[in-house]
């Protein structure tokens, strides 16, 4: 039976173990299928798919888009059948997409400064990460600066809800799959189980092409729904661990979830066919 993890982060976005590094800790939890889906880039894609190649391990292009419905940020993960398949509009796109990032840091610093008064500098969030500026680089600063966990950072000067937020994208998930599908991709809706303000079966009527619907820490309950409806309506189904880092209590190890046959080899043949 093959087991398969696709979904995880690198230090190109928010993770903080190189593409190399993951590919180890994959090999020792026997993982026969892998993909790295950092958030809004394939910077490390190249170097991911070689190690995964040394170590027998199969693997696809993939990242995890930002989009945007309903004051909500929505995650889409698009995999892709070779590096070399993928075109240069939807490569801009995430050019543009790093460039507005980092804009948005800065942004967000004058807000928690503005608002909480935090006293932070930028610089130092910069120097976090060269590639892709996200919200735990920040985070990273104010638990340092403030004496407090991640959780309470979130509760406090960086949630979603909070008046300092700033969203990664503007982009609806309507325009975010018909990005993916133009760029001969396919596209998952990511951790279903996490989302407030979007119904994620409503979600479904943009054209996604399946669900990831083993995901940690859902129930065996939110498993089954999702399973049913991608079953009653020939999507695929996905699965993985979300990983960003060591010793990280909101996602699973990497490796480390339930995502395994026969939903593997229909992926692999979904992703083959493009």
């Amino acid at each position: 039976m093959l087991r398969g993890d696709l979904h995880f982060h690198s230090l190109y976005s928010d993770g903080e173990l190189t593409p190399i590094e993951l590919v180890k800790r994959l090999k020792e939890k026997n993982i026969d299928i892998a993909c790295l889906t950092d958030h809004d880039t394939i910077l490390g894609s190249e170097e991911f798919i070689k190690a995964c190649s040394k170590e027998g391990i199969m693997t696809f292009p993939s990242l995890e888009l930002s989009t945007y419905m309903n004051e909500e940020p929505i995650h889409v993960l698009a995999y892709f059948k070779s590096l070399d398949s993928i075109p240069s509009k939807f490569r801009e796109h995430l050019n543009d997409m790093k460039i507005k990032r980092y804009e948005r840091m800065k942004a967000l610093v004058d807000n928690v400064n503005k608002i909480y008064g935090l006293g932070i500098d930028f610089k130092d969030v910069e120097k976090l990460q060269p590639n892709m500026l996200e919200r735990p680089h920040l985070a990273k600063i104010i638990m340092e600066k403030c004496g407090c966990t991640q959780k309470e950072v979130y509760e406090k000067y960086l949630g979603n809800d909070n008046p300092a937020f700033i969203p990664s994208t503007r982009m609806s998930t309507k325009d975010g799959v018909d990005l993916i599908h133009e760029a001969g991709g396919l596209a998952i809706l990511a951790h279903p189980y996490q989302y407030k303000k979007n119904n994620p079966l409503d979600l479904m009527e943009f054209g996604l092409d399946g669900i990831e619907v083993y995901y940690f820490p859902a129930s065996p309950k939110g498993y089954k729904i999702y399973k049913k409806y991608c079953e009653k309506h020939n999507l695929i189904i996905t699965g993985g661990s979300d990983f960003h880092r060591e010793l990280d209590m909101k996602h699973a190890y990497i490796g480390s979830g339930e995502f395994t046959s026969p939903f593997i080899e229909k992926f692999i043949e979904k992703v083959e066919s493009l």
